[in-house]
C-alpha cells in the first residue's frame, strides 16, 4: 500500500502578497515556529495586540517594538527570545542591531 501522509515541514511557507491596505506580520521567520507562551497569547501576539493601535506609531517601528517586548518579556535571554519569535538566534543579533534595540 502507498502511504498517503506525506512529510509537512514546521512553521508557515513565505508569503508573496501583491496588493495594497495590507499588512501581513509573523510571530516566525518562514520554516521556523513560534513559542506560544504560557498565558493566553503567544509572547508575539500579545505584544502586538497591546501596540497595533498605538496612535503615532509607524508599521516599521511595530516590528521593532514587538521585537524590544519579547526581550523584555524574557529578561533580556537572546536565545529564549529567538526561541519565542520563531527565528534564529542570528537574525535577532542582526534586528537588534539594525534598529538599535538596546537589550
Amino acid at each position: 500500500w502507498r502511504s498517503a501522509v506525506r512529510t509537512v515541514p514546521k512553521g508557515l511557507a513565505e508569503t508573496e502578497f501583491e496588493g495594497t491596505g495590507a499588512l501581513v506580520m509573523y510571530a516566525a521567520a518562514g520554516g521556523q515556529v513560534a513559542s506560544d507562551g504560557l498565558g493566553e497569547n503567544s509572547p508575539f501576539a500579545r505584544a502586538l495586540a497591546e501596540r497595533i493601535d498605538e496612535p503615532g506609531l509607524s508599521i516599521h517601528r511595530l516590528g521593532s517594538v514587538v521585537r524590544e517586548e519579547v526581550l523584555k518579556e524574557t529578561g533580556g535571554n537572546k536565545l529564549e527570545t529567538a526561541k519565542r519569535l520563531g527565528i534564529g538566534r542570528q537574525t535577532l543579533y542582526n534586528k537588534i542591531k539594525a534598529y538599535g534595540i538596546e537589550v
